[in-house]
């Protein structure tokens, strides 16, 4: 019953880990096309 628990609960602290990965990987693709759009380099 534990263990289940466990199991559980480690798969969602993998999936917010996923999510934010996800989320910082988009913030920083999004600010690099920021900055090469101010400095006009085309990637």
């Amino acid at each position: 019953m534990l263990k289940n628990e466990l199991q559980n609960e480690s798969r969602i602290v993998t999936i917010l880990i996923a999510n934010l990965f996800i989320l910082i990987d988009t913030v920083l693709d999004r600010m690099l096309s920021r900055i090469s759009a101010c400095f006009h380099v085309v990637p």
